[in-house]
This record gives C-alpha cells, sequence and structure tokens, in this order.
C-alpha cells in the first residue's frame, strides 16, 4: 500500500474539511481523501448510535480507505475524525483543534443531538484525536486556527517538494504548533460546567 503523506483529523466540527480544501487548492497534485465520503460511498454502516449517528463497521472502512489511498498514488491527505481508528501509518498528522465554545455552536448550527455535542466537546476537551493519531503518524502537529493550518501544511508541502520530507521538524514556521505534546482543553471544560450549560457538563 502507498503511504499516505498527510492525515489532517480533529473532532467533528473543528473545520477539517475547510481547511482540507484550502490545501487542495493551493497545491496541485493532491488527491483529498474524505473518509466520510468513502463511508458514505461503500455504505459501512452497521446501524445509528442512541443520538441518531451512524456507526460505522471500521475494518471495512479501513479497507476502503485503503483502496482509495492506493487509487490516487502520489500525495494523498486523508480527512476525517475517524482517521485515528482506521490503524492507518501516515508521514505526517495535522490535528485540527477549536475552542469548546465555537465547537458547541458549531455542531449545535448542525443540527447535533445534545448529548452528541457533550460526547464531542468532551472528546475535543480531552484532545482524544491528538492523543490517538500519534500511534500512527511519523510527526503530529496541532493547530487551532486557519492560519496555523496555512502555515504547517504549507511547510511540509514545501519540504516534500525539496525533498526533506523527514526534516519538517526543522521548519521555524511549525516549531511553534509540533512539539508532539497533547494539547487538553480541560480549563474550558471545567468554566462551562461552573457557568451552566445546556449539554449536561
Amino acid at each position: 500500500m502507498v503511504k499516505p503523506f498527510l492525515f489532517v483529523t480533529g473532532t467533528p466540527g473543528v473545520g477539517k474539511s475547510y481547511c482540507s480544501a484550502r490545501l487542495g487548492k493551493a497545491f496541485k497534485g493532491i488527491r483529498i481523501i474524505e473518509i466520510n465520503d468513502v463511508a458514505e460511498r461503500y455504505r459501512t454502516y452497521s446501524g445509528k448510535d442512541e443520538y441518531g449517528s451512524r456507526i460505522v463497521r471500521l475494518r471495512e472502512l479501513r479497507m476502503r480507505v485503503m483502496q482509495e489511498i492506493d487509487r490516487a498514488g502520489g500525495i494523498t491527505v486523508v480527512v476525517g475524525h475517524l482517521a485515528p481508528e482506521l490503524g492507518i501509518r501516515t508521514h505526517f498528522a495535522i490535528v485540527k483543534r477549536e475552542s469548546l465554545k465555537k465547537l458547541a455552536a458549531r455542531l449545535k448550527k448542525r443540527g447535533y443531538a445534545k448529548g452528541k455535542i457533550r460526547e464531542n466537546l468532551i472528546a475535543e476537551a480531552f484532545d482524544y484525536c491528538g492523543e490517538k493519531i500519534t500511534k500512527f503518524a511519523d510527526f503530529t502537529c496541532e493547530v487551532d486556527t486557519s492560519r496555523q493550518f496555512d502555515l504547517v501544511a504549507k511547510s511540509i508541502m514545501e519540504h516534500h517538494a525539496g525533498k526533506k520530507a523527514h526534516g519538517v521538524e526543522s521548519s521555524a514556521a511549525i516549531r511553534r504548533f509540533c512539539n508532539g505534546e497533547s494539547k487538553y482543553k480541560l480549563e474550558e471544560l471545567a468554566e462551562m460546567a461552573r457557568s451552566g450549560n445546556e449539554f449536561g457538563f
């Protein structure tokens, strides 16, 4: 299997697809693979959870995503919150983060059930995706804003173009974001709980 060049992951609603689409427009020859699109195309679902969200058959989805990566060849960017669950090795991973208040508002606007929003806020607070993706990525960065994402992605792509992909950690543009540590948002979660909220904290 061709090793995917970059994973973009993070809690649902943090802006992964938006940032990845910008990346695809900025650099030619990049193939963006949306994990949710693959799941939808091949109907890799086994039912729904208590909040009405689809439950994915991970083993089958992993196989389908690997097939898409093989077909794409070249520079592939695999995008989705399920990326850490697939167990596919990658060169780089960017974990997109977001403030809990903004994330809650965004998920509420999308029509998520309150219980599902609570579940995702807890996952974001404990940096679930960031913790797990480090097991499969050679190098991981966590970024909060679209601008930070652009800086990191640009640096990674420029190093790749110069055949220096494995020396990307030396880039000044991304050293600020790529310290190998998870970024918890527990204080923000505690503040939401103290101030009262509609999500049951």
